[in-house]
C-alpha cells in the first residue's frame, strides 16, 4: 500500500600484522553470541572549550601558567638595570611544542571534530615517516536533503544487519522489514517478496543479473528471481545467520559472511545455490564484505576489532594478506573505484575513526577521527570524495550523512540529525550518484550526492596530492601527480 511517498507494506501489497603462511581456516576460538546494542552509546566523551563544538586541540597553545619562571624574572630585571632592551636578533631557546605524540588506539586530538574540519594525519609505514599536517582551513559546509523518505514499519534497528540494496537492473531498492521483503520502485510501486518464513531478516543484495539474495535468523538463504518475484532455491547454511552477501560482478558468484566468524563462497548454477568453500575468517561475526575493483582482493570487517585482506586469484584456495586492527567493530568498508589497493574502514563507537590503507602493503596512509559511529562509507566515481554515514554520536551537533574531500578529509556536504537518531545500513544507486539508508526511525531515505560526470580511472592525471598521499606508494602504483620538475 502507498500514500505519496510513504513507504508503508502491508501483508497483502596502528601495527599491521603479515601473516601469509597461517591458514583462516586454523583459528578456532569459542565465540560469545553477539547481541545487538540499540541503545545510545556513551562510551567516550570529548572535552569541549566553552560552548563551542570543538575540542582542546595542541595548537591552540593554552598557556599552562602566567608566572614568568624565576630565570626569566632575573633576566628581565637584569635588563631593566642594564638600560638594555630585548634584541629580536638574539636567538632565545624555547620548549619543544610537538604535538605528534599520537599513539595506536588512542584518541587523536590534532584537530576540532569532523562537522568542522579534520586532521589530515598520513603515516608512511614503508618510509618510516610520520607526518602531521596542521588542519585544513574552516569553511562553510553545504547541506543536503533527502529526495525520498520513505516510511519503513518493521525496520530492524540493528548494527550488524543489511537490509537494503539497490538493483542496478530494474532501479528497485529491496528493503527488509521484521520477517518480510518490500520491492519499492522508483515509481514509489510497493510488492511484496513472498517468503515461506517467520525469521527476522538479516541481510538483503541484489545482483546484476536479477537475482535477489535474502538470508534470515537460523541461517536459511533463499535466492529470489527479480524478473518474476519468486523463489528460485533455498540454501540451509548450517554455520549459522548470515548478515552480509557481497556479488562478484564478473560471474554469479556470492561472498556470505556469518556470525560464526565464516565467510562462505557460493556459486549460482541451474537456479540452484551451490558452496565453493569456506573460509574461516574471523573470530567473531563478519560485518561486512567488499571486493576491490579487479576482484582479486577481499576485505572482510569484523566484530572482533580487525579488517582482514584476502587475495582471492583463488576462490578454492583464498590466502591472508593482512589483518587491519580498530579498537571496535569493523563494518563500514570501501575500496576505491579509480584506485584498486585504496580501502577506506570505519569501525564503531568505541573507534570512531576513518582508515585509509594500501592494500598492496598494508600500509596505514591516513586515519581520520570523527564524533560517531561509522555505519558505511562509498566512494564517488566522478569526484575524489567519499562519502561516510554515521550511527550513535555523542556530538551537541550530530549528523547522518558527511561528504569529505579526499585525501584531504575535509567536509564538503552533510545531512544533521537529531539525538539519538543513526543509519544502520546503505546502498548505492546504479549510477553511482545517490545513497540509500536505513535509520533507526523506520524510515528509507535517498540523498542526491553526485551528479554524472566523467568517471574518474587509475590512469587520471591527479593533482599534486595522487592517490595515497605518499611518494614512495605513488611511484610504487604508477600514479601521475603534477609537480615541479627536479632539475
Amino acid at each position: 500500500m502507498e500514500a505519496g511517498n510513504r513507504f508503508i507494506p502491508t501483508s497483502s501489497s596502528s601495527l599491521i600484522y603479515k601473516n601469509p603462511t597461517t591458514s583462516g581456516d586454523q583459528l578456532q576460538p569459542p565465540r560469545t553470541p553477539v547481541v545487538a546494542s540499540i541503545t545510545l552509546r556513551e562510551d567516550i566523551l570529548y572535552l569541549r572549550v566553552g560552548s563551542g563544538n570543538r575540542e582542546i586541540s595542541p595548537s591552540d597553545n593554552i598557556p599552562a601558567t602566567t608566572t614568568p619562571e624565576p630565570a626569566q624574572h632575573r633576566q628581565e630585571k637584569l635588563r631593566e638595570a642594564l638600560g638594555m632592551a630585548a634584541s629580536p636578533k638574539v636567538l632565545q631557546y624555547r620548549p619543544s611544542t610537538s604535538t605528534d605524540t599520537h599513539k595506536p588506539g588512542s584518541l587523536d586530538l590534532a584537530g576540532p571534530l569532523v562537522s568542522l574540519t579534520s586532521p589530515q594525519r598520513i603515516v608512511e609505514v614503508l618510509s618510516n615517516d610520520r607526518r602531521c599536517s596542521p588542519p585544513p582551513a574552516k569553511k562553510s559546509v553545504g547541506f543536503l536533503m533527502a529526495t525520498n523518505i520513505l516510511q519503513a514499519p518493521g525496520l530492524r534497528n540493528d548494527y550488524y544487519s543489511n537490509l537494503v540494496s539497490w538493483s542496478k537492473r530494474t532501479y528497485r531498492v529491496a528493503v527488509g522489514l521484521g520477517a518480510k521483503v518490500y520491492w519499492w520502485g522508483p515509481d514509489n510501486s510497493v510488492r511484496q517478496v513472498p517468503l515461506a518464513t517467520r525469521q527476522m531478516v538479516t541481510a538483503v543484495s541484489v545482483h546484476a543479473q536479477g537475482y535477489l539474495l535474502v538470508a534470515v535468523v537460523g541461517g536459511t538463504i533463499f535466492l529470489v528471481d527479480e524478473a518474476c518475484n519468486s523463489v528460485i532455491d533455498t540454501y540451509e547454511h548450517g554455520l549459522g545467520t548470515v548478515y552480509c552477501f557481497q556479488w562478484k560482478s564478473t560471474a554469479n558468484t556470492f561472498f556470505a559472511g556469518d556470525e560464526e566468524g565464516n565467510v562462505t563462497v557460493f556459486k549460482v548454477g541451474n537456479s540452484k545455490i551451490v558452496r565453493i568453500s569456506t573460509l574461516r575468517c574471523n573470530q567473531q561475526q563478519v560485518c561486512g564484505i567488499v571486493l576491490n575493483q579487479d576482484e582479486t582482493e577481499m576485505a572482510v570487517g569484523s566484530n572482533n576489532n580487525c579488517c582482514m585482506v584476502w587475495d582471492i586469484h583463488d576462490l578454492m584456495a583464498p590466502t591472508m594478506k593482512y589483518i587491519l586492527p580498530h579498537t571496535a567493530a569493523v563494518k563500514a568498508l570501501a575500496y576505491c573505484p579509480w584506485s584498486t589497493s585504496l580501502l577506506a574502514t570505519g569501525a564503531g563507537s568505541r573507534d570512531r575513526k576513518i582508515r585509509f590503507w594500501h592494500t598492496r602493503s598494508g600500509t596505514l596512509l591516513n586515519e581520520v577521527q570523527t564524533d560517531a559511529q561509522i555505519t558505511g562509507l562509498v566512494w564517488s566515481k566522478f569526484r575524489k570524495e567519499i562519502v561516510a554515514t554515521s550511527g550513535f554520536a555523542n556530538s551537541s551537533s550530530p549528523v547522518l550523512v558527511s561528504v569529505y574531500s579526499y585525501p584531504g578529509m575535509i567536509p564538503l556536504r552533510e545531512v544533521p540529525a537529531v539525538p539519538n537518531l543513526r543509519i544502520l545500513s546503505s546502498s548505492t544507486s546504479p549510477d553511482a550518484t545517490s545513497v540509500c539508508v536505513a535509520a533507526n526511525d523506520y524510515t528509507i531515505r535517498v540523498y542526491k550526492v553526485w551528479e554524472v560526470t566523467h568517471e574518474l580511472s587509475s590512469e587520471s592525471y591527479f593533482t599534486a596530492s595522487g592517490n595515497y598521499g605518499s611518494a614512495l606508494i605513488e611511484l610504487r602504483e604508477g600514479v601521475s601527480q603534477r609537480g615541479a620538475t627536479i632539475r
